[in-house]
C-alpha cells in the first residue's frame, strides 16, 4: 500500500488516501477497478454478486444509478459466474462466501444493449431520491437528502454551518444497512436560504492529485 496523502479528518484522527501499488490487485477480497474509470461515474458503490458473493467496487453512470435506485440491485456480468447476475449493495456484516441460497443468474439485460446515445450529456445533473452521509471534523455525521448530483459533485441543503473551501467526506448513495464508500470533496458554494435557517451547499469531488501531505 502507498500513502497518497491526507484527505481530511474526523473526531479523534485524520483520514489518509491509500493506493494499491499494482492495478488489478485485490484488497480485503474486494476487486477494485482502475481509478481512471471513476472520471465517468456518478456514484461509487461496493456491490456483491447475489450468486457467488464476489465483491467489487463499482462505478455507476447516470443511467445505471437510476436503475439501481429504482430496483435496489443492478444486473452485471460476473467473471466468477461467467454469466449475468444480480448485484446488490454489500451489507455491513459480510456473509460466508457460500452460505445461504444464492439467486439464480439473470439474462443479459436491456440496459447492456441500450443505445447509450440517449445519455450522452456530460455532467448530467440527476435529481433522485438519494441520501448522502456527510462527515466533517467538529460536526456529527449528517444524513440528508441530495438536491442533485453529477459526475463532478453534488448539492444538498443543511442547517449546519459548513465553511466554503472546507474539506468533507461524502458517501453517495448512503445506506444504513450497507457498506458505504466515502470520498473526499470540497464545499465550493454556500448559499443561505433566507427565512429558513438553512444553507444550500455545492460540493465538488476532489481528485487525489489535488492533495499533498502538507494540505
Amino acid at each position: 500500500m502507498i500513502v497518497v496523502g491526507q484527505i481530511g479528518g474526523q473526531a479523534g484522527g485524520y483520514v489518509y488516501g491509500l493506493a494499491l501499488p499494482q492495478q488489478g490487485e485485490d484488497l480485503w477480497d474486494i476487486r477494485f477497478p482502475p481509478l481512471a474509470e471513476s472520471d465517468a461515474c456518478l456514484v461509487q458503490l461496493l456491490l456483491q454478486c447475489a450468486v457467488c458473493q464476489t465483491r467489487e467496487v463499482v462505478y455507476l453512470n447516470e443511467l445505471e444509478t437510476e436503475v439501481f435506485e429504482g430496483n435496489g440491485h443492478l444486473p452485471r456480468s460476473c467473471t466468477q459466474c461467467a454469466e449475468w447476475t444480480r448485484w446488490k449493495q454489500t451489507p455491513h456484516e459480510l456473509p460466508d462466501r457460500h452460505s445461504g441460497v444464492p439467486d439464480k443468474p439473470v439474462p443479459e439485460p436491456s440496459l447492456a444493449k441500450a443505445d447509450r446515445r440517449q445519455n450522452k450529456r456530460e455532467h448530467v445533473r440527476v435529481r433522485a431520491a438519494m441520501r448522502v452521509c456527510v462527515r466533517h471534523p467538529g460536526f456529527e455525521e449528517e444524513i440528508i437528502a441530495v438536491e442533485d448530483a453529477s459526475r463532478g459533485g453534488l448539492s444538498f441543503v443543511s442547517a449546519k454551518g459548513y465553511l466554503e473551501g472546507s474539506i468533507i467526506e461524502v458517501a453517495l448513495p448512503y445506506s444504513s444497512a450497507g457498506a458505504n464508500i466515502f470520498v473526499a470533496a470540497r464545499i465550493n458554494r454556500a448559499q443561505k436560504l433566507f427565512g429558513k435557517g438553512l444553507t444550500k451547499y455545492g460540493v465538488a469531488y476532489i481528485q487525489f492529485d489535488e492533495h499533498s501531505p502538507e494540505s
